[in-house]
């Protein structure tokens, strides 16, 4: 991802904004239950110095798979509810090692037309 629109954002008022890289392998074992309209997630944390794990969704007839939820580090498990539309959904779970931040950019909206 190269660029970032912000919709909704309230006319005249400075924002703030950094980046931050992050990579991270597939985990190979995630396991998931789905009861009723939540869906729970188990995997085995097999990292020591993780910053935390990402889990994904690409929904049913997407291309492309959606950050969804991010955890802290040393987790190995989480619940989502399903939403409309997301039943048979794939998922998958990134172990997250962060980069170092950018520098802070500012921006201000323009005038309400």
């Amino acid at each position: 991802m190269t660029s970032y629109h912000h919709p909704g954002l309230i006319p005249e008022t400075p924002f703030y904004y950094r980046e931050q890289p992050f990579t991270g392998p597939l985990s190979t074992d995630l396991k998931k239950q789905v009861t009723g309209g939540t869906v729970s997630f188990t995997w085995t944390d097999r990292t020591p110095d993780e910053a935390g794990f990402l889990l994904e969704i690409r929904h049913p007839g997407a291309a492309e798979f959606d950050p969804v939820l991010v955890t802290g580090p040393d987790i190995g498990e989480c619940s989502l509810s399903l939403l409309p539309g997301e039943e048979g959904s794939a998922y998958r779970l990134r172990t997250l090692y962060y980069g170092p931040l950018s520098p802070v950019a500012h921006q201000t909206t323009g005038k309400e037309r």
